[in-house]
């Protein structure tokens, strides 16, 4: 199959190359669908016939279709590909057209899928609309996309694709636009450019079993579903590298992993930026944009792994879709529950494998929780690394939070290099929660507003650890409720040391910083910490341990917060522009504003 598969990648031009390293016996056959006849040049009427003559070839084949047919031609299908390898390539003019000109539309019957795909094939999909699909009888049709319904071991790729307005009538478990399961092995699912999945009822896209789903494309978008944009449910994994806005306005979340009891792990899944128009972005999901579970049960840990995303712009509910009443499920922008869930929003994922000129930090700024829920939450045993983040202009009880509204558990919420700034809180900055292990390194906290009484809090904590950082805050630095026995607070810059024990280290005073939120070269915190394994770059990306000279050293040569004094002669200006005392000399994605 794979020679097969790498003509489709070189083009027909190469076919007569690999045409013998086929394992069909048929020659490569193009089909053309239009009006019929010798002088139309065109193969056959309809899509059922060109159907049925590519599975008289069983392949590889490629049906172009023609948008010069009768109106009505291409409405009510319900198209079966069975093990077939084939391309069906819409938007072209008419048989006689030498590459398409915009998409084709092809409609379903409102009850079955649009498309139906099964078996082993290699199957490709190029400039279509395909609407108006069904996902058959309910609720035995939870698990079938209504608009193109994939089951098997092969491949499926799209290109230039959009599937609107299908219906799925389980909408909370099933797929609208597109349900692609991996059976009897590995299939493989790729989403190239342009391909829009959005207006649909149920999740936009569901991909689970043995299924392996890469987007590295540009301007690919899940919007508008009534459901979560996009949801994978293990052992299936992703690989997302497309940039833009590609989870928007959905009914539930942007992308949910869901854990399965019967899968083995441990699985990893990735949603990174592939260049330096940033990550795929956030915006506007109305419960969430990203969602974690995996309970407890005997398969390994569910990895999530995100680099350089931009979330914005979501004004969150927790009123359930069906019932309307608070479900704990809703309200913050990011959540990971159970103890197999693991969020790394960090650079030191090892996806993708080479740094390059990728944007690393993640963003997150312009988002309103629910009432009474955080930020970023994990519970129920779920652990989360955030490095490299900045946080700004948000709403929310609280921006870090661990357990708040479930029961004690060992959940853990490790944040470094993050830059918190100019948030309105209710409650807190950070909270640790019944039995909770969270830390801060490297943390900046400033100019954060609202009804909040105290920046950082511990109830019933196993530990909370804060160090190396600056909390440039008015309110009580700290709150503890039950043990203090796991709380550590060491070499910060605070306003105040108000809740701390003896053996804390708290430098009282206020930080002096530049635009980006570093620190100036006659501030305190400028280098009094001491080196840390692992930790070798700042929120910029840019070294830690610089000695700046004529300042001398507290514990060590690294500056307090966030962000790392660059000059080791703080009268020099570097050859890029950057001065210390105007900020970054210009904002790039995972910046402040």
């Amino acid at each position: 199959m794979l020679p097969c598969i790498l003509r489709r990648a070189l083009g027909r031009s190469f076919w007569f190359v690999l045409a013998a390293l086929c394992s069909a016996p048929a020659p490569a056959m193009i089909i053309t669908v239009g009006q019929s006849g010798i002088p139309g040049n065109c193969t056959r009427p309809t899509l059922d016939e060109a159907m049925q003559k590519a599975r008289e070839n069983p392949g590889p084949d490629e049906i172009w279709v023609t948008n010069d047919v009768q109106p009505g031609t291409y409405d009510g299908q319900h198209l079966t590909i069975d093990s077939l390898d084939v391309d069906i390539i819409g938007g072209f003019d008419n048989c006689w057209s030498p590459s398409p000109t915009g998409r084709t539309r092809i409609t379903g019957d409102g009850a079955s899928p649009v498309l139906k795909i099964r078996g082993s094939g290699v199957v490709n999909l190029k400039q279509l609309e395909i609407m108006d699909g069904g996902s058959g009888s309910v609720p035995s049709g939870a698990r079938h996309g209504a608009g193109v319904d994939y089951s098997g071991r092969g491949s499926l790729l799209l290109e230039d694709v959009i599937l609107r307005h299908n219906v799925n009538g389980q909408y909370l478990d099933g797929a609208g636009g597109l349900s692609f399961e991996g059976t009897g092995g590995i299939a493989h699912l790729q989403f190239l450019d342009d391909v829009s999945i959005d207006t649909n009822f149920g999740n936009g896209a569901i991909v689970f079993g043995s299924a392996v789903l890469t987007m590295d494309g540009t301007r690919n978008t899940f919007k508008q579903n009534r459901g979560a944009g996009l949801r994978i449910e293990s052992p299936a994994v992703a690989d997302i590298g497309a940039a833009g806005d590609v989870f928007e306005f959905n009914e539930t979340y942007g992308v949910e992993f869901i854990h399965h009891a019967d899968t083995s792990g441990p699985m990893e899944s990735h949603l990174y930026a592939a260049s330096q128009q940033g990550g795929p972005g956030f915006r506007g999901n109305r419960r969430g944009a990203i969602q974690i579970d995996a309970p407890a049960h005997s398969a390994g840990v569910y990895t999530v792994c995100v680099k350089g995303a931009n979330f914005r712009e979501h004004v969150l509910t927790d009123a359930h879709p069906i019932g309307g009443a608070p479900d704990a499920a809703y309200g913050s922008l990011v959540r990971a529950t159970g103890p197999l869930a693991r969020l790394q929003m960090e650079t030191h994922c090892v996806y993708p494998p080479a740094a390059g000129t990728r944007i690393e930090s993640n963003a997150m700024h312009d988002n309103v929780m629910a009432e009474g829920k955080p930020l970023i939450a994990v519970g129920d045993g779920a652990i989360a690394i955030i490095d490299r983040a900045v946080i700004s202009d948000n709403t929310a009880n609280a921006i870090f939070s661990a357990n708040l509204g479930r029961p004690a558990s060992s959940a853990g919420l490790h944040v470094y290099n993050a830059l918190v700034f100019r948030n309105i809180l209710r409650d807190d900055v950070f909270e640790a929660l019944h039995g909770a292990f969270m830390s801060a390194v490297n943390l900046t906290a400033v100019a954060n507003d609202g009804t909040f009484g105290q920046t950082l809090l511990a109830i019933d904590a196993a530990a909370l650890g804060v160090l190396d950082s600056i909390i440039d805050q008015p309110q009580p630095l700290l709150q503890v409720e039950g043990s203090r026995f796991g709380v550590n607070v060491q070499r910060v810059l605070a306003r105040n040391r108000s809740g701390t024990s003896a053996g804390d280290v708290v430098i009282e005073g206020r930080a002096a910083f530049d635009a980006g939120y570093g620190l100036l070269p006659t501030s305190l915190g400028v280098d009094v910490a001491p080196a840390a394994a692992g930790d070798a770059v700042d929120l910029y990306g840019r070294p830690r341990s610089v000695d700046t000279a004529g300042i001398p050293n507290v514990f060590g040569s690294r500056d307090l917060g966030a962000v790392e004094l660059q000059l080791a002669d703080y009268d020099t200006i570097l050859a890029d522009g950057f001065d210390p005392a105007a900020g970054p000399r210009t904002r790039e994605a995972g910046e402040v504003r």
